[in-house]
């Protein structure tokens, strides 16, 4: 590690990123998001990355629900507290068999 990023950790570029850069991040993040790497891992990387995804309404509306339906019915009622009321909820639903859509998605969509 640099000498100089261990006496002052604010110099890393992690936390120089500006606004927009830090949400096209997390916009992919998003994309990419598993219940092994939620989008609130975004919240452990610094102060900066914290302060940024906090203000940003795109990742506390944004649901893509999946094959996983317990992540979702634990994550989805804590991401409606951290998110802006006057803000529109996009959701994606990705289901594995028609057959099975209503079952795997009505627990989730139950907090919506």
């Amino acid at each position: 590690m640099d000498e100089s990023l261990r006496k002052d950790p604010s110099q890393a570029i992690a936390n120089r990123l500006p606004f927009d850069i830090l949400e096209e991040i997390f916009k992919n993040y998003l994309l990419e998001e598993t219940p092994d790497h939620p989008v609130e891992t975004l919240l452990l990387i610094c102060k900066s990355w914290l302060q940024a995804a906090l203000e940003s309404t795109r990742l506390w509306s944004t649901f893509r629900i999946n094959r996983n339906p317990d992540f979702w019915v634990s994550c989805i009622p804590r991401r409606l507290a951290r998110g802006r009321k006057d803000v529109l909820l996009d959701i994606y639903i990705r289901v594995t068999s028609p057959s099975n859509s209503k079952k795997e998605c009505r627990p989730s969509l139950a907090h919506l």
